[in-house]
């Protein structure tokens, strides 16, 4: 009987074990022991992962319940909005929606119960796509036929990272076939494939905080994720050797999701978010028909306008009726050259593997963060400072005489440009999107800002897709939308000198009414 159990893990077994336990008559106790046996004979005949997958499919033959199973994996557990990605071909390649969906879940209970930081799921135990509309019980297991249990286990940054080695050399030139692919929550990477083989260029392990961090080799993460991996299946013997144990057999994967699908329907497909975005490097996304200057610490760039642009974009698809972008200059590494818009050309730009933020900003703390800006960028022509911020739905004009004087603030409100000036305009919360650092680390927005979407997409994966479906991309023109003179032409061309001595009034009244709001 041990040894059954110890083998036969799912859900649907030890609940059959159950009602066998609970029989009084004697026939039943002899039935129970031949089924005992035949699994037993199927355990070490087959192996484990085929055995589990079978076992469901053995007792019902064995035990003759066909109708109070089929009664029980009827029950409607939840309802989606439309049909929700388990696939093969979708979940052994890279990311895939169900495996998203299983993996924040999976991390929401390990963070509530032991502090889990990561989660990581094989992909070859998800067996199954979801439909749309109703989601039985049945529909469950389908995706979950192994019986899966949740584990919880601590280790080393250098373990992990090479369990992602491992995962990319698996999934080889095209692609991905492995189920030892892995899904993920709480963690990002980006990859690159040449004639040598896969490359990780950056590793990023969420922090507490919220903000993104890169993986240490040196530290202990809190791990999410299942029996079959705890037990060094599929090559993973580096987690197994290496793991500090916290619990062996937690819940079963299949009555984590029913929980959750009975908790939280209807629910949708989560979007795509690049988390584990690995691409040939030769890959062509498209077309530059002229060098697109990635050079933006100083001022405006070509590049960090068509990527706030594109965010913009994003943003009101998204839902978030987004009006502001603001990505940090720091992140922008490169240019991009003319001609063929390559996975590595994007690269060399987005090394950092920086996420999209959603969140809600008063106009006050806009003027307050382009005044901090300002005051690390320095004399003019001269800026290099990462803070330095991209742009778009908002244009300011600024004065140097040996320090920046913040001048006239605009922000685009549908289709016309308003001064950010007046009482209304400071005190009006502003839809923005902005680079997981503008969120987290500008004191003046982590402090002050109503978040929206946290972790949104990566930069990178969202200049791919623009790259995709917009090529050939023209350089865009300077529109002085960071206009560091007097005589920008938007500024002359709107110029109404009754709003300088507005400005400082009008901050202090916006400022009391702040004050007075926190009251």
């Amino acid at each position: 009987l041990k040894q059954f159990r110890r083998k036969a893990e799912c859900d649907s077994c030890r609940g059959l074990l159950g009602l066998l336990k609970r029989s009084f008559f004697l026939a039943k106790m002899v039935r129970m022991m031949n089924i005992l046996a035949g699994a037993w004979l199927i355990v070490h005949s087959l192996g484990e992962e085929e055995c589990e997958d079978n076992s469901i499919l053995f007792l019902q033959e064995r035990l003759g319940l066909h109708a109070d199973l089929k009664t029980l994996e009827a029950e409607v557990v939840g309802t989606t909005t439309r049909a929700i990605d388990g696939s093969k071909e979708s979940c052994r390649d890279g990311e895939c929606e169900y495996g998203d969906l299983l993996c924040e879940e999976l991390l929401r209970y390990g963070r509530d119960k032991y502090g889990s930081q990561i989660a990581l799921y094989n992909a070859g135990g998800i067996r199954a796509s979801l439909p749309a509309g109703k989601v039985t019980r049945a529909d469950v297991l389908a995706v979950h036929p192994f019986g899966n249990n949740a584990t919880f286990f601590k280790l080393k940054g250098a373990a992990l990272k090479q369990m992602l080695q491992d995962a990319l050399a698996e999934h080889g030139d095209g692609p991905g076939t492995a189920g030892n692919w892995l899904q993920v929550a709480g963690l990002r990477l980006q990859a690159s494939y040449n004639s040598t083989g896969w490359t990780l260029r950056n590793i990023l392990v969420k922090h507490p905080a919220g903000d993104w961090w890169a993986l240490d080799n040196d530290s202990t993460y809190s791990i999410a994720s299942n029996s079959y991996i705890m037990d060094g299946n599929g090559g993973r013997k580096v987690a197994s050797d290496n793991l500090e144990l916290i619990e062996a057999n937690g819940i079963g994967i299949a009555n984590l999701m029913t929980d959750y699908f009975k908790k939280h329907s209807p629910v949708s497909p989560p979007a795509l978010d690049g988390r584990t975005y690995h691409e040939r490097s030769s890959k062509v996304f498209g077309t530059a028909a002229a060098d697109i200057d990635g050079s933006c610490r100083d001022h405006t760039c070509a590049y960090g306008v068509l990527l706030c642009e594109e965010m913009l974009r994003q943003g009101q698809k998204a839902g978030h009726a987004t009006e502001i972008a603001l990505y940090h200059a720091g992140a922008l590494l490169a240019s991009v050259p003319q001609g063929n818009v390559t996975f590595e050309s994007l690269l060399q730009v987005h090394r950092f593997g920086y996420l999209i933020s959603f969140f809600r900003l008063r106009g006050t703390y806009v003027r307050m963060l382009l005044e901090d800006m300002l005051a690390d960028h320095g004399a003019p022509g001269t800026g290099n400072a990462a803070s330095w911020l991209q742009v778009a739905g908002l244009r300011f004009q600024a004065s140097w005489n040996g320090s920046w004087a913040l001048g006239r603030v605009q922000v685009q409100i549908d289709t016309e440009w308003k001064d950010l000036d007046t009482t209304e305009m400071l005190t009006r919360e502003y839809s923005v999107a902005g680079s997981s650092n503008v969120r987290f680390s500008r004191k003046v927005v982590n402090k002050n800002c109503v978040p929206l979407e946290d972790d949104g997409p990566g930069a990178l994966i969202t200049m791919s897709k623009f790259f995709e479906s917009s090529s050939p991309v023209q350089p865009p023109p300077d529109d002085q939308r960071e206009c560091l003179t007097d005589n920008c032409a938007w500024l002359l061309e709107s110029r109404d000198f009754s709003w300088r001595p507005q400005t400082a009034t009008n901050m202090l009244i916006a400022s009391m009414f702040l004050l007075l709001s926190v009251f």
